[in-house]
């Protein structure tokens, strides 16, 4: 029987949603759900690949314009600070529904997500020396932790004549 392989390819792109003088606005929500509903898991996925010593191969073709937004300080601490208030509702909302049980369990596993989201993208994404997402190719590993670490790297395409 012959080996077989899968490949996924996946395509990235954004319009870009950077307004310093509006933070909050619609456009900027379509980047972080991005980043917590997409690349976060991710990259969570391919950690635990990596850990368990599965092979595996990743594409992903992330546009110029995403490559800068996911780099750009303003929004990345934007990211953060949704997050933050995001998590501040949450935990508002399991003591309004303190009497339905199945509402605080909905309400703690999105809580429980979006802790995890905000703990991972501020150690990997902002805390590492080397940004997680550069203008640089390649999946890396990091030696500095024990356990493996997988990082997103933007490629910036060349001009096409």
């Amino acid at each position: 029987m012959a080996d077989a392989s899968l490949m996924f390819v996946l395509d990235a792109q954004l319009p870009f949603v950077r307004h310093p003088d509006t933070p909050g606005c619609l456009e900027e929500s379509y980047l972080f759900n991005a980043i917590s509903d997409t690349y976060l898991p991710l990259l969570r996925s391919c950690t635990a690949l990596e850990t368990s010593g599965v092979p595996f191969s990743l594409a992903i073709a992330f546009s110029p314009t995403l490559c800068e937004m996911l780099s750009d300080p303003l929004l990345r601490a934007r990211y953060v600070d949704s997050l933050d208030r995001s998590i501040e509702f949450g935990l508002g909302e399991l003591d309004r529904c303190s009497s339905s049980p199945e509402t605080r369990e909905l309400i703690k596993n999105h809580l429980d997500h979006l802790q995890i989201n905000r703990r991972d993208y501020v150690e990997n994404a902002i805390s590492s020396r080397s940004s997680t997402i550069s203008r640089r190719a390649g999946i890396s590993r990091s030696s500095r932790r024990r356990r493996p670490r997988v990082s997103f790297r933007c490629i910036p395409t060349s001009r096409r004549r």
